[in-house]
């Protein structure tokens, strides 16, 4: 029997029944470690998982004396209780490895860290963006950030990415090699959720059934190197047959600048609903859409949820060449590979997305949830 402690500092949603369910198995146990919060009444705890939480409740300034409490009571059950983890797992962007790190080199159980793309604090733009404004906390925030990556990188047993991108910056910011401790596993989508009986008269979908023409689709953040911006003068400037349907809200000065925008000027053939939908809400979505694109160019991105998606149900896609954005959908027939500053190739995208077809069997075996989860399950009984 594997018993696997598991140690989060992120909010307790939904998602954390699935992930749950997914890593329990007949021969593992989970102990969850994690801040209190106010939990939500529909996460249902599955069977073979138990959990120690602590107060103070989880807000962003109380969540270094979080560390400090669960750490002392991860001490105290390995000393005093005598818990004996097979293995030490870290969901988390930044208290998480840390913890997992330290726990591990002093109770000597392995660690595995999960890194879900790169916190856009640690990446080139956000290092470009905050000398250019003499953002010294940013700076700060950015060297702190390298530092313990670095540290994650060289002392963590086992890292798994979504993105094979995660890779080649570990290895690039690491003294010795990580290859050998890497294993490469999208986070994937819930096959129960995306029943093709699933329907919906959302707005978006009835905005999609009321136009005549193809619906190119943009769902999540409005925000500065997302896209948008280039996706809206290339509808202007292009002359499509296509309509853009934009979905989501502002996330930063920028992103508000073109929610303005889209509010205030209505453009014709683009079409803007200024709200996030939930993954399981986009199904209907995006199988009304002929097209879902992310010109984004932030190298954080990590395997995007919404193109796992789309691919997932057989829609064509259209994604940047940055890293970090298109490494896990690049041999997938019917997912486009185009330069986000050429409105050239984003056009013959768009116009040739009717004549490809998505390679939906190898979407579903890569991004398939539960298949991935049992990976990672495979990777618990091998420590």
């Amino acid at each position: 029997m594997k018993k696997i402690a598991i140690i989060t500092f992120d909010r307790w949603t939904d998602k954390w029944e699935d992930r749950l369910k997914g890593l329990t198995a007949d021969d593992i146990e989970i102990h969850v470690y994690r801040p209190r919060e106010q939990d939500r009444k529909d996460v249902m705890i599955p069977e073979g998982v138990t959990q120690t939480r602590v107060y103070p409740s989880r807000k962003i300034p109380l969540l270094p004396i979080n560390f400090i409490f669960l750490f002392i009571i991860f001490v105290y059950d390995y000393i005093i209780k005598g818990e004996d983890f097979s293995a030490i797992h870290s969901f988390d962007y930044y208290f998480g490895p840390i913890f997992a790190i330290f726990a591990g080199k002093l109770t000597q159980t392995p660690t595995v860290i999960s890194i879900r793309g790169l916190p856009k604090q640690i990446t080139a733009e956000y290092k470009q963006s905050s000398f250019n404004q003499w953002n010294l906390p940013g700076i700060a925030f950015y060297y702190l950030l390298y530092s313990s990556y670095f540290i994650v990188g060289e002392l963590s047993d086992i890292l798994l990415f979504k993105s094979s991108a995660t890779l080649e910056f570990f290895e690039e910011l690491c003294f010795s090699s990580v290859v050998d401790k890497v294993h490469v596993i999208p986070t994937g989508v819930n096959p129960d959720k995306f029943q093709d009986s699933y329907i919906s008269d959302s707005p978006p979908i009835q905005t999609i059934r009321d136009l005549e023409n193809d619906v190119v689709l943009y769902a999540g953040r409005i925000a500065e190197g997302k896209g948008v911006d280039k996706l809206i003068q290339y509808h202007i400037d292009g002359k499509l047959n296509s309509e853009l349907l934009i979905i989501g809200v502002a996330t930063d000065d920028f992103g508000v600048g073109i929610v303005e925008e889209l509010k205030n000027n209505r453009h014709s053939g683009i079409h803007f609903y200024n709200d996030f939908i939930a993954h399981e809400e986009m199904v209907p979505v995006l199988r009304a859409a002929d097209v879902v694109t992310l010109l984004s160019t932030y190298s954080s991105e990590g395997a995007p949820r919404i193109i796992q998606e789309a691919l997932y149900v057989g829609t064509p896609c259209i994604i940047s060449n940055t890293p970090g954005v298109y490494e896990e959908f690049v041999d997938i027939g019917g997912c486009a590979v185009i330069n986000p500053e050429n409105a050239e190739e984003y056009l013959s995208g768009v116009e040739q997305s009717n004549s490809v077809e998505v390679d939906q069997s190898l979407a579903r075996e890569r991004f398939n949830m539960w298949a991935n989860y049992q990976k990672i399950q495979d990777v618990y009984r091998s420590v």
